[in-house]
């Protein structure tokens, strides 16, 4: 059923995971508009790419999604892969700190303890750190007023051990960035309000009823590429159109709406937008439009990351390994930033006769890795990781796989720069996608479908505004 007599259309600029969500959204209305979907590469899925090695499914980009409160849990279930999905095995993470592997310490929000005991017992912090961080208790009241770095928000309670050790591998490595750099507000919503004028964060993390993370993260059997396949499947099915390989040259705003053009020469008149490109792209989009915007768009610095994924014969290890996982802290200075043991992780993908690692670097200013081959930097990770782990052995297979423009960097004052653009774009045009509010998929597909609702609810209001032919 279609509004009026006229099928409204949509077009859904992008076709990773926030835009597919957003075009399935919008043709899941009972009255959908007609929708169509643009996405430059010549595959859909964004950073989600599914593979295999040595006979091993690995993920070349991201390897799960949180699935509290995700719309992709549902997504999976309706899509016909609800039984495939897989929830990550709750194993420790290990750090890789001052030549010794030692085990995260419980009772850690972001890596923000919210008790020193078990940060005591770790290990990770020095005496000298150790008792820096109990200061947070007698200082004198925090004052910040505005957004401020999370070195700043968090050292100037606890110290910069705190914040080298402990919150750089965590919270620095979900962005790919410094801490030094990303903005509090972004990263952690509500904390600097909630400790402006309070004397101690611990406190304030025990009043606000945190509670160290257990969002399970979850996958699908087979790899994460099955959900964009059905994704992009059911658009299809739904009567969207889904054009690869189409990358959108200009973006014009008309009185009825939007007209767009393709590279190839392609003209398609649209009365909403939905723009889920990465922020260089949309900042070109937007240039004739909403200049403004689009130098402050483009101005968005993004990481270069690096995913090597090693498969190591079981006799590689003197045991195999108990976690799931290993973080280095950005002061160390080694390339590798972390390691997951997939076969360890993830219980669909348990081995016994092989172990599957799969290493990150790379982060925003540190590019050493775009500057070695994929086999000097396949060499050097299997070396670090080999001094953390006691490996013994080669791996059997090595992929290297370079992201170039990985991850957005939310620098201070980011979350008001996005509501300032929200505010001044038009009800017929949304921007979504990591960028903008979180760089997880959860995240991204939360905006999708957020997007694809503020489009609907704006052309519903547009139709009952219309005047019916022969009422007076």
């Amino acid at each position: 059923m279609t509004r009026g007599t006229h099928q409204p259309a949509v077009a859904v600029v992008g076709g990773g995971i926030t835009g597919l969500v957003a075009a399935h959204r919008l043709l899941s209305d009972p009255q959908p508009p007609r929708v169509v979907v643009y996405e430059s590469a010549s595959e859909l899925g964004g950073k989600i790419r599914s593979a295999h090695l040595g006979g091993c499914d690995i993920e070349l980009g991201p390897d799960g999604f949180v699935g509290r409160n995700s719309p992709l849990l549902p997504l999976c279930h309706d899509l016909g892969l609800g039984d495939d999905v897989v929830a990550a095995r709750a194993g420790a993470v290990e750090v890789w700190s001052r030549g010794h592997l030692r085990r995260l310490p419980a009772g850690l929000i972001m890596g923000m303890p919210v008790r020193l005991g078990p940060v005591l017992r770790s290990r990770l912090l020095s005496p000298r750190e150790l008792l820096r961080a109990g200061f947070d208790f007698v200082l004198p009241p925090t004052r910040c007023d505005t957004d401020l770095s999370i070195a700043a928000l968090i050292g100037g309670r606890m110290g910069r051990g705190v914040v080298d050790r402990l919150v750089d591998p965590l919270l620095g490595g979900v962005y790919a960035g410094s801490v030094d750099f990303l903005g509090a507000d972004a990263a952690l919503p509500g904390l600097r309000e909630r400790l402006s004028g309070r004397r101690s964060l611990i406190r304030v993390l025990r009043q606000m009823g945190a509670r160290p993370a257990t969002a399970q993260l979850v996958t699908v059997r087979g790899g994460l590429g099955r959900l964009v396949d059905a994704l992009a499947a059911d658009v299809r099915r739904r009567g969207g159109q889904v054009h690869t390989g189409t990358a959108v040259a200009t973006l014009a705003a008309v009185p009825d709406g939007w007209q767009i053009t393709t590279r190839s020469g392609q003209i398609e008149s649209v009365d909403a937008v939905v723009l889920a490109a990465p922020a260089g792209a949309a900042a070109e989009l937007l240039r004739s439009s909403q200049r403004g915007i689009a130098t402050d768009l483009g101005l968005i610095p993004y990481a270069a990351v690096t995913v090597a994924s090693f498969v190591y014969p079981r006799n590689a290890f003197a045991q195999p390994p108990a976690g799931n996982g290993i973080l280095v802290p950005r002061i160390e200075g080694t390339l590798l930033r972390a390691c997951t043991w997939v076969t360890s992780k993830w219980p669909h993908q348990a081995r016994d006769d092989v172990v599957i690692a799969r290493c990150s670097t790379g982060s925003y200013g540190d590019n050493r890795h775009a500057d070695l081959s994929d086999e000097t930097l396949g060499r050097a990770l299997h070396r670090e990781l080999s001094a953390a782990a006691g490996l013994r052995g080669e791996p059997l297979h090595t992929r290297v796989t370079r992201w170039h423009d990985a991850l957005p960097q939310y620098r201070v004052g980011h979350r008001v720069n996005v509501a300032a653009w929200r505010a001044r774009l038009p009800a017929t045009l949304t921007l979504a996608g990591a960028a903008y509010d979180g760089v997880g998929l959860t995240a991204c597909a939360t905006q999708g479908r957020d997007a694809a609702e503020q489009i609907l609810a704006h052309l519903s209001e547009k139709t009952t505004s219309m005047p019916i032919a022969g009422r007076t």
